[in-house]
């Protein structure tokens, strides 16, 4: 079975291509290289400390590179012509979105009822980027869940294929709640490719409500997750 995978470059997308690699082709890694403009700062001491965390629990010895799993394809984002274009040569069976923004209709309709996505939250709640910050920002890091859903052109409102709880062990700071989301969103992948792999029938569940659409989290934001992670740890001990 051949996959696509449409990600960012960075650390839980490195993750994702080794797992699909080593059961499936990965047939092309696309990658998305014009982020739209933000009108405040992201960057925080926080993105440092979870891509250390990350890198020790995930690959301690070298960082592998897209690569090394499977042809990697920069295109501007995955609404463009380009990825379009790029999707359509490769052919696969299956598309996976991972970080990837908006897909064109375009692109979902190449794969048809085989084109998800990977998302960290419920997105009945909380659809877009950042999600499992802004979880912890409305103090709900307890019902955090990892997602694979069907791709869509309003991004996360497609019908859940894989929904999956997500266990933090006693301890886990902050810097490791996205290899915790994208772990369990990953495990949820690989099942619901066994299922296309094999023929099988999935039971999916559709939306009962359409969540906000979050953008990235500004950097004052997360100081305040920080408090609030904290808090929630000291509420547990």
């Amino acid at each position: 079975m051949r996959i696509a995978l449409l990600t960012t470059d960075g650390l839980p997308a490195l993750y994702c291509a080794q797992a699909l690699a080593a059961e499936y082709e990965l047939c092309g890694v696309l990658t998305a290289t014009s982020l739209p403009p933000l009108p405040f700062e992201t960057a925080h001491p926080l993105d440092a400390e979870t891509e250390a965390y990350e890198t020790a629990n995930w690959f301690p010895q070298k960082i592998p590179e897209l690569s090394d799993f499977g042809p990697v394809f920069s295109v501007p984002d995955m609404t463009s012509a380009a990825a379009l274009d790029t999707v359509r040569d490769l052919a696969p069976n299956v598309i996976v979105a991972f970080g990837a923004g908006p897909l064109s209709a375009g692109i979902i309709e190449l794969a048809k009822d085989h084109a998800v996505v990977l998302h960290a939250g419920n997105p009945e709640d909380f659809r877009g980027a950042d999600t499992h910050l802004w979880a912890v920002y409305h103090g709900l890091t307890d019902d955090l869940q990892s997602i694979v859903q069907y791709a869509d052109e309003n991004p996360n409102t497609g019908a859940i294929l894989r929904a999956l709880p997500v266990h933090l062990a006693d301890g886990t700071p902050l810097a490791g709640l996205r290899k915790a989301v994208t772990e369990g969103c990953v495990t949820g992948a690989l099942k619901v490719m066994q299922f296309f792999a094999d023929g099988g029938m999935l039971t999916v569940n559709h939306l009962q409500r359409i969540g906000k659409l979050y953008t990235p989290m500004p950097a004052a934001v997360k100081d305040y997750c920080l408090a609030q992670y904290a808090d929630r740890a000291s509420q547990t001990k």
